[in-house]
């Protein structure tokens, strides 16, 4: 079957009505948009995944949908007419009941893709499944999604490496995801926050002064290596 997307004009409808209508979102009896306000994509897509409404399910739910979408190009899924879509026909009951929106703010956030960036992109209930996929999806590794488990084992460094700018370059972010999953034992240790802030800080440093665009794999993987073992020496030697 081929995608239903909003036309713009349902978009901007639903946009200039959301102060009063927020609470109609919760319904999922409501359709909100008749049927002349969809047009079908030129995506095909196979049986909509079911989805689980919980933080622990996001790794798995991020595999699905990315799974399920995986032929979508970046700036395909930069469009908010599909994720809007997305969350008021597909996956609405998944969007109410993992985000329990409770104001004309979090539907907002939750339910529209309004904005530009990677910032915007891991806001939208879906889109933002799709996107950890995408960023973190290794089709040449035996376990294609360990590094989506990785990046959403914890809020911490979910928000760190994916609403900075280093989640925008995906060789850099996954080497990143690898070394935190290499040395998962001792970063617990030293406190996981509090490492994954700092760790954020001194690769945002160190991408300042050299391109990473242009390092190959192993100079990043050397760049990461060495970076996450300066933050460590200075954090075991602060705690004495």
């Amino acid at each position: 079957m081929n995608l239903k997307i909003l036309k713009e004009k349902s978009v901007g409808l639903l946009k200039s009505k959301l102060e009063e209508d927020w609470k109609r979102y919760l319904d999922q009896a409501d359709p909100l948009i008749d049927d002349s306000g969809w047009v079908e994509s030129r995506v095909e897509v196979g049986d909509v995944p079911a989805l689980e409404a919980s933080v622990e399910s996001d790794a798995d739910n991020a595999a699905k949908v990315y799974a399920w979408l995986q032929q979508l190009s970046p700036v395909e899924a930069a469009d908010e007419r599909l994720w809007l879509a997305m969350t008021l026909d597909n996956f609405r009951c998944y969007t109410v009941q993992r985000w329990n929106p409770d104001s004309v703010k979090t539907v907002k956030s939750r339910f529209f893709y309004s904005g530009t960036g990677l910032e915007t992109a891991v806001r939208n209930a879906v889109s933002r499944l799709w996107w950890f996929g995408y960023l973190t999806c290794d089709d040449e590794s035996a376990d294609p999604f360990e590094l989506t488990r990785i990046l959403l084992s914890n809020q911490d460094i979910q928000s760190a490496f994916t609403e900075r700018s280093i989640g925008r370059y995906r060789p850099l972010l996954r080497e990143v995801l690898r070394y935190i999953g290499a040395n998962q034992e001792k970063i617990e240790t030293l406190g996981t926050g509090k490492f994954v802030q700092a760790f954020a800080k001194e690769i945002r440093l160190r991408s300042g002064v050299v391109v990473v665009d242009v390092l190959s794999q192993g100079d990043l993987s050397a760049l990461v290596n060495d970076a996450g073992r300066v933050v460590q020496i200075r954090m075991a030697l602060s705690r004495g």
